[in-house]
């Protein structure tokens, strides 16, 4: 009887050491998830994160904004401004907004501004959603010029400096637009040909030009596209209404526009051939009638 409680005892003791031993060395998937022995779930291993580099911040959302750039020059004068970088600062920080590539999309380079007052559209464009205080162009120098009858292409240096444009942040609720002036009558005639700082002021605003106009008769499956000058840059896209065939393409930046309207079957008897000119507040054009497309 000894020997056999002796034999139970050991055997107890063999069966708890092998369940510690299970307890103890069970595995776990890599995760820190899985369960041991004793069917209690292992501890997990705490969800992976990668911070941020030190003094690095999340990126803010962007907001679209348009560049527009108007202007003129003396009489006689023509300047040519070849840009080749625009730019936003917040903080202590400079944000490139386009380059010269970006801003050949809508203008030819270099931009021609003559005694008549000319306008440019620089970028359509998103920015960063901060404040900024201050905007600069960059022009290269060895395009931009100011030409005379007497002596064509002459070098003009720009004093580029920071525009001061306050405390401005984009908003999502309406347009914004950021239109700098360049005022060429203060070209100064040195040793240099000189564009002064004095020249040069940026401002922002909202959009607040427009072209309204009444297509008859009323075609409510017509479509009144609003282009940039002779590009094919589209600002606005409106259809008539039903009942009279009034439309109204609203948040234009001053400038010279083309008005085109499209609808099956049908063509413009006189189509606008002259650019619209917008200024700061709505522009009416004459009515526009709609004929069938195979009348002569």
């Amino acid at each position: 009887m000894k020997t056999h409680a002796l034999l139970a005892l050991v055997a107890g003791a063999v069966m708890l050491a092998l369940l510690a031993l299970v307890a103890g060395c069970g595995s776990a998937p890599a995760s820190g998830g899985g369960y041991g022995a004793d069917a209690r779930p292992w501890p997990q291993a705490p969800a992976r994160s990668t911070p941020a580099a030190a003094g690095e911040q999340a990126q803010p959302p962007t907001v679209p904004v348009t560049f527009t750039l108007r202007g003129k020059a003396a009489a006689e004068h023509e300047l040519r401004l070849s840009l080749t970088q625009i730019e936003l600062r917040y903080g202590s920080r400079w944000h490139t907004v386009a380059k010269a590539e970006d801003i050949a999309k809508n203008e030819t380079l270099p931009l021609k501004l003559g005694a008549k007052e000319s306008f440019a559209l620089l970028a359509r464009t998103a920015v960063p959603r901060r404040t900024y205080t201050y905007a600069r162009l960059t022009f290269a120098k060895e395009k931009t010029v100011l030409a005379r009858a007497e002596q064509p292409n002459v070098p003009l240096v720009v004093e580029t400096v920071p525009l001061a444009i306050g405390e401005w942040a984009p908003s999502d609720a309406r347009p914004n637009l950021i239109t700098f002036t360049v005022d060429g009558t203060q070209v100064k005639f040195a040793e240099d040909v000189i564009l002064p700082a004095t020249a040069l002021a940026a401002k922002t605003l909202s959009p607040t030009g427009g072209i309204t106009g009444t297509i008859t008769p009323a075609t409510p499956t017509a479509r009144v596209e609003v282009f940039w000058g002779a590009s094919k840059v589209l600002l606005g896209s409106v259809t008539p209404s039903a009942q009279d065939g009034s439309f109204t393409v609203a948040n234009l930046p001053a400038g010279l526009y083309r008005v085109e309207v499209s609808a099956t079957g049908q063509r413009l008897s006189e189509p606008l051939r002259d650019p619209v000119a917008v200024e700061d507040k709505p522009v009416t054009v004459k009515t526009l009638e709609l004929v069938n497309a195979a009348k002569e």
